[in-house]
């Protein structure tokens, strides 16, 4: 069984970042691996797109859970946006 946790605290999107910018995460045994890429952001909409990649090498379903928070870390969506990533699998989708 694999397990992965990403938790960063809220914050300001600084200058540098830009689409193409990107985070990645992976399991120490490799069985899982994400990127999280920023493919544009509309500042007059207040809109971004996200391409979320997700690599399942292991034996378990996964479920990949989003919120949408704010500057000061305040959650703007009361429900995730979930992905379910089935076992020895990859998705990838824009959110």
């Amino acid at each position: 069984m694999s397990s992965a946790l990403a938790l960063r605290e809220a914050q300001a999107l600084a200058p540098r970042h830009r689409p193409g910018c990107a985070t990645t995460m992976r399991t120490p045994g490799g069985g899982l691996s994400a990127l999280f890429v920023l493919e544009r952001h509309d500042q007059r909409c207040g809109v971004a797109t996200y391409l979320l990649r997700v690599v399942n090498e292991t034996g378990a379903a996964l479920v990949c859970r989003m919120w949408v928070v704010d500057r000061r870390g305040n959650s703007l969506m009361p429900f995730p946006v979930v992905v379910e990533i089935n076992a020895f699998s990859t998705i990838a989708t824009q959110i």
